[in-house]
């Protein structure tokens, strides 16, 4: 009997090594070649930089008019391009296209980034951390 349970016990444990190196194999095949990986970087990155140009362009009145100071604007700009950026990645990192710059900055998507800097903006001037 006990050399049945000891048998037993040695075929659960190669199934489950066995489980567990398919699901390793399975996990490194759904992995992104290194050459997407590269694509999504550039996206991303390009991404960033449409939304830093528009959040500084929504910023600066405030900082010439000396509603925020520099540091301030600099705060102002890095969470509001964070959170934009965040928001359009979150749900599939490998749908983001900026193809047509145009395009991607429709009046509603301004309309929206633009609420998030001035809320971000009045935080800053209320002294409340951002």
């Amino acid at each position: 009997v006990k050399e049945a349970e000891r048998a037993e016990a040695e075929r659960r444990r190669k199934s489950a090594e066995e489980r567990k190196y398919e699901k390793a194999a399975a996990a490194a095949e759904q992995l992104p070649s290194p050459s997407e990986d590269v694509a999504l970087a550039d996206r991303i990155k390009k991404l960033k930089t449409v939304v830093v140009d528009f959040v500084k362009s929504v910023a600066s009145p405030f900082l010439r008019n000396k509603s925020i100071d520099k540091q301030q604007f600099k705060t102002v700009a890095r969470k509001a391009t964070d959170k934009v950026v965040e928001g359009q990645l979150k749900g599939d990192p490998k749908c983001v296209a900026i193809k047509d710059k145009d395009k991607f900055m429709s009046e509603a998507r301004c309309k929206k980034m633009g609420t998030v800097v001035e809320k971000y903006i009045e935080m800053v001037q209320s002294g409340k951390t951002v």
